[in-house]
This record gives C-alpha cells, structure tokens and sequence, in this order.
C-alpha cells in the first residue's frame, strides 16, 4: 500500500523563475516467503517474513535566473 501527495507551484517573475514542493509518501508493506531455499515448512517468525510502515517527509525550494540567452544559474535547497 502506497499513498503520495504532492503540491507545487511555479512563478515567472522578469528573468526568473522560482517555485516550491512539499511531498508526503506513506508506505506499508508485506512480504511473506512460502518458499526458501527448497524448503517448505512452518515459518519461523522473524526470519523469513518482514513487514514495515514509513511516512518520508520532503520539500524544495528551487529558482533560476536567465542572465542572457545562453546562460542561467539555478540554485535548489533541499
């Protein structure tokens, strides 16, 4: 199970663009072996099967600014 939410906005404002991102990602996941290595019996607890919640919190703030036709500097902080 996997849950995302993204928001974002951009801006020209002149001869720079700049915007923003925040993300959110929830995962949970499961996983159970019915089969290791040839072997088919009961499975011992910890060993052979995992499961694992996680929330990931980010954002950025990134802008670039054109200083001719043929150049720009960008600068992202994370």
């Amino acid at each position: 199970d996997n849950k995302e939410l993204l928001l974002q906005n951009r801006k020209n404002v002149g001869k720079l663009e700049w915007g923003w991102m925040v993300d959110y990602v929830r995962s949970a996941k499961e996983y159970r072996a019915e089969e290791i290595s040839g072997r088919r019996d009961d499975l011992a607890p910890l060993t052979e099967w995992s499961k694992y919640d996680s929330n990931k919190y980010s954002g950025q703030v990134d802008g670039t600014y054109k200083l001719s036709n043929n150049n720009k500097v960008h600068i992202t902080l994370h």
